[in-house]
């Protein structure tokens, strides 16, 4: 719901997994109140602006990326659920006892594997694919 124009909103909302987006004007409105009780069925509320069905937004936001990630080592997530938890890389080559440069390889091998150049992107990717927790 939103007071400003809603066609700069709708796609990213959609592919997002939104059920629909009305304007705030709209809120007590019979379309407004038909249509929450239409998502709360598991339909979309919004077919016209390509709002997706509970079940296939849910579908397609817990999806696994096609990206590879049967390459990433044991070690390598090892390391990037260690960062995940907040450790630094002294931190970490400490507990492993490695050099710093040797933890920084393995996410760098890792992140090249995802398909990413940042650290933060390595992690947040596994977090998402339940590859590392923290």
């Amino acid at each position: 719901m939103s007071s400003y124009a809603l066609d700069q909103y709708r796609q990213r909302l959609a592919l997002a997994g939104a059920q629909g987006l009305f304007s705030k004007q709209e809120i007590l409105s019979p379309d407004f109140v038909n249509a929450v009780h239409i998502a709360a069925s598991g339909k979309s509320a919004d077919v016209d602006h390509g709002f997706l069905s509970v079940e296939e937004a849910y579908a397609r936001l817990h999806a696994v990326p096609k990206v590879a990630h049967a390459g990433i080592s044991a070690r390598e997530l090892e390391i990037l659920g260690m960062y995940a938890r907040g450790l630094t890389t002294g931190e970490i080559g400490g507990r492993l006892n490695i050099s710093c440069a040797t933890v920084l390889s393995h996410v760098n091998h890792a992140a090249q594997k995802l398909g990413v150049r940042k650290r933060v992107e390595a992690i947040r990717i596994c977090r998402q694919r339940h590859l590392i927790q923290g």
